[in-house]
């Protein structure tokens, strides 16, 4: 059997609700050099059968417990075999069901492709594009501006892909991003929405723990004074937007 082009990778946990507009999404795509590879974890729903009734687009997937998402995402980059892999979430959608011919026939063998990101909500409605939008040049330092590519419009080389550092629950996929761009030689900018990414409404609780997660990720690649430095200002500009908002409402 023949390397597949990209390995698509789901990572589910009682995701019956979502799980089948995400296959549907996969099987309708011109583009067919690619396998999909889903690691579920031990869900008590029946995200399992509806697995189960789609041998023609759910090449491979296993369903056992795991430590949580990121040893999940793990599991699934040993399990996968494509030249380049991409990550969808349960409800997540590509963008088109042409986008895939359009990205790989647009693209040089670079070893990070990205596009942009349409946000829809949990009734599958256009919310709009998402508002950290993607550099034309990508590069390590991109992410001090904070997570400038939804994790979900990267496709990238897996002989480079790193794996996810499981001491953060919320952020690694920021630190993750940052290491694979510090190993990537060439990126392409798919200047097109290469996903539809569901907004699922995080938790106060998780929000919190998200953003001291991602201050040590900075701090670790970045260092503690352009880290404290940058936050500042992001955080100066913020208020500076909620007063102009608030003086043209008046």
């Amino acid at each position: 059997m023949s390397v597949p082009k990209l390995s698509i990778i789901t990572v589910t946990y009682n995701a019956a609700e979502f799980i089948e507009p995400t296959i549907q999404s996969i099987a309708s795509q011109s583009f067919r050099d690619f396998e999909y590879v889903v690691v579920d974890g031990l869900s008590k729903d029946n995200t399992v059968e509806i697995l189960k009734n789609h041998p023609e687009t759910v090449h491979r997937w296993v369903s056992e417990k795991d430590a949580g998402l990121y040893d999940a995402m793990n599991k699934a980059i040993a399990l996968a075999q494509g030249e380049y892999v991409m990550f969808l979430n349960a409800g997540d959608l590509l963008y088109d069901d042409e986008v895939l011919s359009e990205v790989f026939a647009a693209a040089h063998d670079e070893d990070i492709i990205y596009g942009d990101t349409a946000v829809i909500d949990t009734n599958y409605e256009l919310v709009g594009m998402r508002h950290l939008r993607p550099p034309h040049n990508l590069n390590w330092k991109s992410f001090q501006k904070g997570m400038v590519v939804c994790h979900q419009a990267i496709i990238a080389r897996r002989a480079i892909v790193p794996l996810y550092d499981t001491q953060y629950r919320v952020a690694a996929d920021i630190d993750w991003a940052i290491r694979l761009t510090k190993a990537s030689k060439s990126s392409f900018f798919f200047t097109e929405p290469l996903v539809q990414f569901m907004q699922d409404g995080i938790s106060t609780q998780y929000r919190s723990l998200g953003l001291k997660e991602r201050y040590r990720v900075m701090v670790n690649h970045y260092g503690r004074i352009p880290t404290f430095l940058n936050n500042l200002w992001l955080g100066i500009k913020y208020f500076a937007t909620l007063r102009f908002i608030s003086n043209v409402r008046k």
